[in-house]
């Protein structure tokens, strides 16, 4: 294993030993990913000079994908989420689709550490979730709230498992080997229904001739503001 150097010695990334000599000709510099990750980027020293071991790049490279030689094509996933452990072991090839299911929770103010969950304040409970966008479809599915963060975890692990099988490929449990948790749905509330033309939720409540409404982008955040709408008028 060698280090090398990313933005000057601030940053460091570590390859293997046959990789190091061809790694060592690019200048490389810090790369932020949109989960908080870094990665290590540099100029191609061979774009305008014609260095054959450069030839097919861009202008710019991406460390871990010059060391698998994957010019086009395909993403790298790094296995343990460290964007500068570029050793094989820790790199594969993997689908766009992959990629985007085994991403690492987003940089943010977050309730909870484990991907597909959050706290909710209203339930005073875990909510665990999965949203789904991608060209098909985008929209939330709700799969319950828990009074354990770990139960809903593990809820949100069973069900990406099932939907989407061997492309789950870095679960928040990855070594659990029991059975999963039933998702905790009871049917949907009435009250509210999808709007097509605003393309969010319409929530509707009706008490002593007074009509409340309010929209929400998801479902769970449909019936959230139906309870909040109880709540204040019971």
């Amino acid at each position: 294993m060698q280090k090398i150097s990313v933005s000057n010695g601030k940053y460091w990334a570590v390859v293997d030993d046959e990789d190091f000599s061809k790694v060592s000709m690019v200048k490389w510099f810090k790369d932020s990913g949109r989960n908080g990750n870094v990665y290590a980027k540099g100029n191609n020293p061979g774009y305008k000079k014609g260095n054959p071991l450069f030839k097919g790049w861009k202008s710019t490279i991406q460390m871990h994908r010059l060391i698998l030689d994957l010019k086009k094509g395909n993403y790298v996933d790094h296995i343990d989420h460290d964007g500068l452990n570029n050793q094989k072991s820790n790199l594969r090839i993997v689908s766009n689709k992959q990629n985007c299911l085994n991403r690492n929770k987003q940089i943010g103010d977050y309730t909870s550490k484990f991907r597909g969950v959050c706290f909710n304040k209203n339930h005073k409970k875990w909510h665990a979730y999965i949203n789904i966008n991608d060209q098909v479809e985008e929209r939330q599915i709700n799969l319950g709230y828990y009074d354990d963060e770990k139960t809903a975890a593990l809820v949100y692990d069973g069900a990406m498992r099932k939907r989407y099988g061997d492309d789950y490929l870095n679960p928040n449990f990855p070594d659990f080997d029991g059975e999963y948790p039933t998702p905790n749905v009871r049917g949907k509330p009435k009250g509210y229904y999808f709007d097509p033309k605003r393309k969010l939720f319409c929530v509707e409540f009706r008490k002593n001739q007074k009509r409340f409404r309010g929209y929400a982008k998801t479902e769970p955040e449909a019936i959230e503001l139906r309870t909040k709408f109880e709540k204040e008028n019971q």
